[in-house]
């Protein structure tokens, strides 16, 4: 790529010489550790004398600062100017200042165009430099000649040069593999609003919509019993009742109407055969349900009449006393049709394990039941992905959910994050794990990501002293970039 060739700096001066010089500027190039810098001088358009010579010095020089560099210049002589040097040179009677790097004759025939580069050792002030040509003309006895009153010399100047970059750090992340995960449990609760007659625990099928919420956990317990993936170890059931009438007499209703649940449910599955542990508890009036149901239900009359019953009466008793008093027993009998039927009703917790996956299976599991993988399956899925994708940091993202007080997932998390450039984020995640080297070595790397530059050394030398693999790499890695930034 040629740069665009500056304007001589002395304007519309008169030159010694006849015609007109061009000179193109080409684009750098950097090779190891050196550079070459060039320019190009088209004189097909010079008319120069036999007797006069132009020098072409090229002078790199920093735009930031004072240094710069002189290299040999280069000579375009006149047919007998070229001729008295030569031949004085053989008699050692021709001394130059400096020695140019090169002489061409101008002539009516051959090449009108002049490459000049010059190769130097890359220097960190040449990144913001310029490459200037000075062009000078002498004729016989090395006499300078003026361009314009006191001024023996034209300069042009290339465009500014920003180059090369700074060197940029390359850090690096681990992820941690979580241990296998010997035995996978899980545990999933259910809802069964079973209907009673009044005051009686005998579960009926053909009573209320018994018949569809029977149905509906026998479809949950078969599907599990016969998938291939679980196995179920326990079922424990928990029943609750609504609060009116005698608080003993509904415990002992929860109680008789959540076994009459189990009953049902080791009849129709043959769970002992099967060897289901089942047990049930009753739980009581539910008030927690019925406060929550209240608070909801912001239509309800007196709705904040019945929750300071039920938050300032500890006494069973005179709560219920104080809900019948609201309203002339109105409120009392809006909860009774609307509220209190949804808290009799039975909870079952199902409790299982869940078969290993391989890579491919927890690939395919990841698709449709996360939930059913290990944390280390997880990790599995994630490696079938590329790094730093939205895909695969999805996988941490939901690892480190599903299992937030495993410090290797929010790790894990948080080097997915560093990988796809979500630094602050990935700060968030690396601030929760305390005291650990590869988090310090990870929040090294966000900091510096963010330009925080002293936190990330402070941190990477923290996570090198305590051991960590990838912090001394790291370390290495930032003194490269400290020792070559601009200042």
């Amino acid at each position: 790529m040629m740069l665009a060739a500056a304007l001589p700096c002395v304007g519309a001066a008169q030159k010694p010489y006849k015609g007109d010089v061009t000179v193109n500027f080409p684009a750098q190039q950097m090779e190891g550790d050196s550079v070459t810098f060039s320019a190009a001088v088209d004189y097909s358009q010079l008319k120069l004398s036999k007797r006069k010579m132009l020098e072409y010095t090229p002078v790199l020089r920093s735009t930031k600062t004072d240094k710069e560099i002189r290299f040999a210049p280069v000579v375009v002589a006149g047919k007998l100017r070229a001729r008295v040097i030569k031949r004085s040179e053989c008699f050692n009677d021709y001394t130059w200042s400096p020695q140019p790097e090169n002489m061409v004759v101008v002539t009516k025939k051959g090449a009108k165009t002049i490459d000049i580069p010059v190769t130097v050792p890359f220097e960190k002030w040449m990144r913001y430099s310029e490459l200037q040509l000075v062009e000078t003309c002498s004729a016989c006895c090395n006499i300078k000649q003026e361009y314009t009153d006191g001024v023996d010399s034209l300069l042009y100047t290339g465009s500014s040069y920003i180059f090369p970059v700074s060197y940029s750090p390359v850090y690096e992340v681990a992820y941690v593999a979580p241990e296998i995960e010997p035995v996978k449990t899980r545990s999933d609760s259910y809802t069964a609003r079973l209907s009673f007659q009044s005051g009686k625990s005998n579960l009926l099928a053909s009573f209320g919509d018994n018949a569809s919420v029977l149905a509906s956990a026998d479809k949950t317990i078969s599907d599990l019993m016969k998938d291939p993936l679980f196995s179920i170890n326990s079922i424990s059931i928990q029943g609750y009742a609504s609060p009116e009438g005698n608080m003993n007499t509904n415990q002992t209703l929860s109680d008789q109407r959540a076994r009459a649940f189990v009953d049902y449910l080791q009849r129709t599955h043959n769970l002992r055969s099967a060897n289901i542990r089942i047990s049930s508890r009753g739980m009581g009036e539910d008030w927690a349900g019925l406060r929550k149901a209240v608070a909801e239900a912001s239509y309800l009359n007196e709705q904040q009449a019945v929750l300071n019953a039920i938050d300032n009466n500890s006494n069973i008793a005179r709560r219920k006393t104080a809900i019948l008093a609201i309203n002339g027993r109105r409120t009392y009998n809006e909860l009774l049709a609307d509220f209190y039927p949804s808290l009799r009703r039975n909870e079952y917790t199902l409790d299982y394990s869940v078969r290993s996956f391989n890579t491919e299976e927890a690939a395919q599991v990841y698709k449709t039941r996360p939930e059913l993988l290990s944390l280390n399956e997880l990790f599995m899925v994630a490696s079938t992905m590329k790094e730093g994708s939205e895909a695969f940091v999805k996988v941490f993202e939901y690892a480190a959910g599903r299992y937030p007080n495993s410090p290797a997932a929010q790790y894990n998390r948080a080097a997915a994050e560093i990988k796809s450039g979500h630094y602050h984020s990935a700060l968030l995640s690396l601030e929760k794990i305390a005291g650990d080297p590869m988090a310090w070595n990870g929040l090294g790397v966000a900091y510096w990501h963010i330009g925080e530059y002293d936190k990330a050394l402070e941190y990477f030398t923290k996570a090198d002293k305590e051991g960590d693999t990838i912090a001394p790499a790291n370390l290495a890695e930032y003194q490269k970039w400290f020792d070559d930034k601009d200042e």
